[in-house]
């Protein structure tokens, strides 16, 4: 199942609806999937019906899938991303230190590249 707790087929077809109806659109790069709103007054509106005690849940959720992927600088800056959107304030602080320490190591890393 999704991090939103429906099924990966329920998903997709909800996904598809949207994408008919041009309400999300295409946003994804080489190696990862993504979409976004085509108007942010229907994202907001949508995101403003969700509970707020719920909605921290599935950011918590999702920044745990995301945490998850071992390796991946940007999922683990999203992981951060989601955790500070959560009620869970020791998982962002915690998530949050984690993508700085994997930005300052990646920044390292080209410098010491380019200096050769």
């Amino acid at each position: 199942s999704s991090a939103c707790g429906l099924p990966v087929e329920s998903l997709r077809r909800v996904l598809d609806a949207a994408l008919r109806e041009r309400l999300v659109v295409p946003n994804s790069t080489v190696d990862r999937e993504s979409y976004r709103f085509t108007d942010r007054g229907v994202h907001e509106d949508l995101y403003g019906r969700i509970d707020a005690v719920e909605r921290s849940r599935f950011h918590e959720s999702v920044g745990d899938l995301l945490e998850a992927r071992e390796g991946d600088d940007h999922a683990a800056f999203e992981a951060a991303h989601q955790f500070l959107l959560s009620a869970n304030r020791a998982k962002a602080a915690g998530s949050c230190i984690a993508a700085g320490d994997r930005a300052k190591a990646g920044h390292a890393t080209r410098r010491d590249r380019n200096s050769r």
